[in-house]
């Protein structure tokens, strides 16, 4: 049976200005919908919150509202992720912690968003919200205490849609070097294709440095990317985050090249 939900509740799409509070919204669609006002690049979506799955008898099903949203990002398919307040942060990641869906067709968001949900409940996640919670207790006040409750779940995750990309190249960079911190070093992480089995850990991919406005291949054959490429993968991220970083503690993202026929 599909999931009611209530006709006020509006799916905001990225770059308006309720798609832009990392509170109601998370770290990535936030971040994404800032990005999108400002005018870079961002491929259409919007953003499916906890509150627009409260049950109501009386309301729409949540397929027929999806039908209407994904009217306004495109025509499909669609990458279905989530977006969680305590995402994509320095020091608590859940990298690989939530489930993603690609190439998903319309008359499937519905159990992909669902799917997504459900993700944020699974042992996997609540051992790493509780590591996490460890961590942080050491930090401000020595070692934890092994006889303390375990940490109470993470902020409310909400789910992005987003028009699907099929890139030429896709990957993962990080906008200071993640070995030395260096500021001055931009180190990207390359795959042909999309980049899940980048961040999945299926490929190692190819890896740049990029410093001081000179790209170096630390690793690979250079196969997915070329000097000019990376070039063109460094100079919208280094303007992104100047933009996004007052706002969005983030020090890592992910991009795409666009495919050419």
């Amino acid at each position: 049976m599909e999931t009611p939900v209530r006709e006020d509740v509006p799916f905001p799409r990225l770059g308006d200005p309720a798609a832009q509070s990392r509170e109601a919204v998370g770290t990535k669609a936030a971040a994404l919908s800032a990005l999108s006002a400002a005018g870079f690049p961002v491929p259409a979506g919007f953003v499916v919150t906890q509150a627009a799955l409260q049950d109501n008898p009386a309301g729409t099903t949540l397929a027929e509202r999806l039908r209407k949203a994904a009217s306004t990002a495109g025509p499909g398919p669609f990458a279905v992720r989530s977006s969680a307040a305590a995402e994509d942060l320095p020091d608590a990641s859940f990298a690989g912690m939530y489930e993603s869906y690609l190439r998903v067709e319309i008359e499937d968001l519905s159990a992909a968003i669902e799917g997504c949900f459900r993700s944020a409940e699974t042992d996997r996640v609540r051992a790493y919200q509780a590591s996490v919670a460890r961590r942080e207790t050491a930090e401000a006040a020595g070692p934890a205490d092994p006889s303390a409750p375990a940490a109470p779940p993470g902020p409310a995750m909400a789910v992005l849609v987003q028009q699907m990309v099929e890139p030429a190249a896709a990957g993962v960079a990080f906008t200071a070097s993640p070995l030395t911190g260096a500021r001055d070093e931009i180190v990207i992480s390359a795959v042909s294709g999309l980049g899940e089995k980048l961040v999945s850990g299926v490929s190692t991919g190819e890896e740049w440095t990029v410093r001081h406005g000179r790209p170096h291949r630390t690793q690979g054959a250079g196969s997915v990317l070329t000097e000019p490429s990376a070039l063109g993968a460094v100079r919208p991220l280094r303007r992104g985050w100047q933009f996004i970083s007052a706002a969005h503690r983030t020090s890592s993202g992910r991009w795409t090249t666009p495919a050419t026929s």
